[in-house]
């Protein structure tokens, strides 16, 4: 439990109301784990309801230089 590990983060897809990150875990060079997770921007309601909304423009702008295609 030792090793380092690093973690690389891209985004695969940003679309109108998500955004699609990936990882890749590796160890001395050698990938051991890849995952990904699925974000979506949300307006939390008085009731603590959730409805999700379009990224803000100025957010999106920040993440799209983070898209790498698959």
């Amino acid at each position: 439990f030792e090793d380092v590990l690093d973690i690389g983060v891209h985004i695969s897809r940003l679309g109108a109301r998500s955004v699609t990150y990936v990882f890749q875990f590796t160890c001395q060079g050698r990938q051991i784990a890849s995952g990904k997770t699925i974000a979506v921007c949300c307006h939390v309601g008085t009731d603590r309801s959730l409805n999700s909304i379009d990224i803000p423009e100025p957010l999106r702008t920040r993440l799209a230089r983070y898209v790498i295609s698959e």
